[in-house]
């Protein structure tokens, strides 16, 4: 699987893309479609590179050929839930999902007893060869169990059973080719972009 690869990024930035319709009706209510489901967006800018080292990550975008090979991407940043910055080692314990109940409210085993999750942090998911990522709006813990609420829902094709991580943002991924701005001598960073792919 090809991943990210090994420099120095100076942003990071994983955002969730909602395909939403909004129309106002006669009597003045607000109605919102859904129109798709939601993906992640991730957006990466390199700290400012060498001329060589510009060529490499060309070199490596131009091997995904558009979005035909996708990319599984780990964020360079986010290693760990905010409660244990500075306290780490719980979070490398892997949980496994035993309960799902409408694809956001999910029952995770199998983790640290000292794991605490709280907003804002990012929970992955394994399934055979299938990635997810979703948000945490909460957490709670029941016995040894941890209960969390996710945004986006859960993909269907995650299913009971999948490895949960709690030391990475994890999504597998193909590029946005019209977003990429390469290196030049005028602008030493080279900034992609990255849409969640569901295979």
């Amino acid at each position: 699987m090809i991943t990210l690869p090994k420099i120095d990024y100076s942003f990071s930035h994983f955002e969730i893309q909602r395909y939403v319709s909004q129309s106002q009706s006669n009597s003045g209510l607000i109605n919102i479609y859904e129109y798709s489901d939601p993906r992640w967006k991730v957006t990466l800018t390199t700290r400012p590179l060498r001329y060589s080292d510009g060529q490499m990550i060309d070199a490596w975008f131009q091997s995904l050929r558009g979005g035909v090979k996708p990319v599984l991407l780990s964020s360079p940043h986010y290693c760990q839930p905010r409660a244990h910055i500075g306290n780490n080692g719980a979070e490398k314990q892997n949980g496994t999902l035993i309960a799902i109940e409408n694809k956001t409210k999910l029952t995770i085993g199998g983790s640290n007893s000292s794991l605490q999750l709280s907003a804002g942090d990012y929970v992955s998911f394994s399934y055979n060869t299938t990635h997810a990522l979703g948000m945490v709006l909460d957490a709670s813990r029941n016995n040894a169990n941890i209960i969390v609420n996710i945004e986006p829902s859960l993909p269907d094709y995650i299913k009971t059973g999948a490895t949960v991580y709690f030391d990475r943002a994890e999504i597998l991924t193909r590029p946005i080719w019209e977003d990429y701005e390469k290196w030049t001598w005028e602008n030493r960073s080279v900034t992609f972009s990255f849409m969640e792919s569901w295979k």
